[in-house]
Parts: structure tokens; C-alpha cells; sequence
């Protein structure tokens, strides 16, 4: 295992002789310091305490993104929790730095041909586990609006809203937990499979439970280009009833982009199709197509996403008929305050290809617009992280029954291992 240069940290933020514990006592006052930050990754490293090294080095990195001393220790965390293919990519593009010292540059690329020359390496493993709690002031996504228009032949009808169709919140106890693996099949291509199931349930209100299970599979290049393909299937739960059951099928590729001021992007493109059945009503399932766009820049801590497609009708019957969707989401995650902040914005659009009911706005297609806001700040504590979070979503439409507003705010415990 590569060992990098020693950091050099100011004394304010280093001990004589530097003493993990010292150092953990110390990040309050010097997580801005990239310095601190890269030395405390390094002992963490040395201790074995991957994970915990990676919280740090990834900080690091976002404060300094050129120096690559920094990315060649959290190279060295990646392979210590069993992520070999992220390791490897990164040592592929250290190799690729003319930063970089001539001495390690050499020991890189000795160490790259000799994985190259291997037809499997280890698996990588990541288990996560959450415990949370929070409170929803809007559990059944419930219309905002309390009253109605029924368009008649003769007129319109004003109905009032039931209050047990109103807006209601509850607070609720959350549990989730994923499991990754991945396998490296050679120098070309590696799989990885993913389990994921989660449970929220609602203490005041127990027809807003929600649970969630999925399973996927995924091809992708094990360098820094190449072509990927990757099923998921999963399952939704409502009040303890079946309520979607989805399959999704991808394909398309994987580049590597470097840019002057996003360094250590991956973009992926392609195609998607899903296939959506709803147990207890399905004369609303649907078959979708469409594009998918991802750019995700490790050291800025930017990730870019466009969804658009279409979602056609199994039943011609279904009110609204086929869907136009289009999905925009941003995010990036930034050290602050000796944690980890991470920010995310998504726009949803839909229009619907006719008339949704003879009921409702004279028969109007529906045009749906949604923004959703969250934000999650999470501690460094070892391999426990608490967070808390707090998610806003503001749906219109022209049609008042399908325009919801949430706020949600959790706070929660996340172990990594």
C-alpha cells in the first residue's frame, strides 16, 4: 500500500506528536484546514479506521482540490473499506497528473499494471444502517386547497373537502438499511449488486406508513469510460398494503471529464424504461421511457441529474392518459462546521395528454409542478453519524386536487460499515 508525504499542518491544529484522539478533540476549531484535515485522514488511515478517514479526506479535498496528496490518501480509505474500483479510478487519474512526484508517479503505475493484470479483485462491501425520527405536517400528501369545484352540465358544484382528507401531520420513527457489493471482473468491467429496504411508520396516523423495499443489479466500466447496464426492482407500501410494484431496466455510458474548475467528474448518459403496476387500482399503470443525464464531480461536490419521457398508459382508460416527465435535480455536498452539509433541488413537470376527469376544471389535461428543497447536515463521530435534515416539496397544478405541500424535519443516526 502506497504511502503518501506527511502533511504539514499548522502547529494550532497539530499536537508535537500527533495523537488521533488529540486530533478529533482539536476539529471543532480546524475543519477548515486542509492541512488538519489531510493529517488526521492519514492517521486514520493508518489506525484502520477507514471510514472515518474518508469523512475527513473528502473535506480535504473540497477545501484543496489540487493537492494530490490528499487524493492519494483517500485512494488508500476507498481500498480500505473494500470500494476497489473507486481506488482504482483514482489512482488512474493520479497517474495522469503531471502534480504528482516522480517517485510515487512511478510506484502508481507499477501498481496499476499489475491490477490490470488480474482477471478478479476482493469485493467491495458497504453496509448502511439509519434509526430517525421526524415529523411530516402533511403525511397523506393531501391537497392544500379545502374546497372544490365539480364541473356539471348545469354548472359548478362547490364541494367542501373532508377534514380526513385534509392536510395532516404526525410525527414518525424511521428505519432503513442498504447493502452494496461489488464485484471486479477485470480490468474492463465489474458488477455490483444493491439491497434496500426501509420502513417509516406514522404514530398518530398508521394509514401514512410507508415501506419501501428494492433490489438491483448493475454492469458498469472499471475505468474511467466505458458502457453500463443495470436493473432495479422495488416495492411500496401503504398502510401496510401493497401500493407499486416497479421494474426499471438502463443502459447507455460512463466518461470521464475533466474540467478547469469541476475536476473528477463522471458523466453518464442513456436510456431507462420502467414498468409500474398499482395493486389496488390498475387501471393507472403505466410503461415509461425515456433519457437519463448524470454528471457527478467528486472533489467539487457537485452531482447533476435530467430525467425525460414518457409514461404510457397500460389501460386506455387511465384518466389523464399518456404523461410527459421531466425530472431536474441539483446538489452538492460541502464541508461545514467539522461536518459534511448537503444541499439538493428538484424540478418535476408532468402533462398529461388529455382531458384527466369530466369532473374536475371542465375535463382540463393536468399539468403538474413540483420543487422540492432539502438540506442534511451530518456530524463526524466515528462510524456513527447523526444528521438532521429538513425537507420542503411545493406542488402546483391546475387541477386544485393534486396540488400538496410538505414539510418534513427529521434528525437520525447512520452507521457505515
Amino acid at each position: 500500500m502506497l504511502a503518501p508525504a506527511q502533511a504539514t499542518t499548522p502547529d494550532i491544529c497539530r499536537p508535537a506528536e500527533p495523537d488521533i484522539e488529540k486530533l478529533l478533540d482539536s476539529e471543532a476549531h480546524c475543519h477548515k484546514s486542509p492541512d488538519f484535515l489531510h493529517a488526521l485522514g492519514h492517521l486514520l488511515n493508518v489506525a484502520g479506521r477507514y471510514s472515518e478517514a474518508l469523512d475527513r479526506l473528502e473535506s480535504a479535498m473540497l477545501l484543496d482540490p489540487q493537492r494530490w496528496p490528499v487524493h492519494l490518501e483517500y485512494a488508500l480509505a476507498l481500498e480500505g473499506v473494500g470500494d476497489n474500483v473507486s481506488a482504482n479510478a483514482l489512482l488512474r487519474q493520479l497517474a495522469e497528473n503531471p502534480a504528482v512526484d516522480p517517485r510515487i508517479h512511478e510506484e502508481l503505475l507499477r501498481i496499476l499494471r499489475r491490477r490490470q493484470e488480474a482477471l478478479w479483485q476482493q469485493p467491495a462491501r458497504r453496509t448502511q444502517i439509519g434509526l430517525s425520527v421526524g415529523y411530516d405536517d402533511n403525511l397523506l400528501g393531501a391537497t392544500r386547497y379545502a374546497n372544490l369545484q365539480l364541473s356539471l352540465p348545469g354548472g359548478y358544484l362547490p364541494v367542501e373537502i373532508a377534514d380526513a382528507d385534509r392536510p395532516r401531520g404526525g410525527s414518525f420513527l424511521r428505519a432503513e438499511i442498504t447493502h452494496e457489493r461489488e464485484f471486479h471482473q477485470s480490468a474492463v468491467a465489474s458488477w455490483r449488486y444493491v439491497l434496500m429496504g426501509s420502513y417509516r411508520w406514522s404514530i398518530e396516523h398508521s394509514p401514512a406508513d410507508i415501506g419501501h423495499l428494492g433490489a438491483g443489479v448493475e454492469r458498469a466500466p472499471s475505468g474511467d469510460s466505458g458502457w453500463y447496464s443495470s436493473v432495479l426492482a422495488q416495492q411500496i407500501y401503504r398502510g401496510g398494503s401493497l401500493a407499486l410494484w416497479q421494474v426499471q431496466a438502463g443502459a447507455g455510458g460512463v466518461r470521464s471529464l475533466q474540467l478547469p474548475s469541476l475536476q473528477n467528474c463522471r458523466i453518464r448518459y442513456g436510456g431507462e424504461m420502467h414498468a409500474t403496476q398499482y395493486p389496488a387500482n390498475r387501471q393507472f399503470d403505466g410503461r415509461y421511457a425515456g433519457i437519463l443525464l448524470n454528471n457527478t464531480c467528486v472533489q467539487s461536490g457537485w452531482q447533476f441529474q435530467l430525467r425525460a419521457g414518457r409514461d404510457v398508459p397500460v389501460n386506455d382508460e387511465r384518466p389523464g392518459g399518456a404523461q410527459q416527465q421531466y425530472t431536474l435535480s441539483l446538489s452538492r455536498h460541502v464541508p461545514f462546521a467539522g461536518g459534511g452539509l448537503r444541499g439538493e433541488y428538484e424540478y418535476y413537470r408532468q402533462d398529461d395528454a388529455k382531458g384527466y376527469s369530466s369532473l374536475l376544471e371542465d375535463n382540463a389535461r393536468r399539468q403538474i409542478q413540483r420543487h422540492t428543497y432539502r438540506m442534511e447536515y451530518r456530524w463526524l463521530q466515528g462510524g456513527l453519524q447523526p444528521y438532521v435534515g429538513l425537507e420542503w416539496l411545493d406542488q402546483k397544478a391546475n387541477i386544485p386536487l393534486f396540488s400538496p405541500r410538505n414539510t418534513i424535519f427529521t434528525i437520525g443516526l447512520r452507521h457505515l460499515w
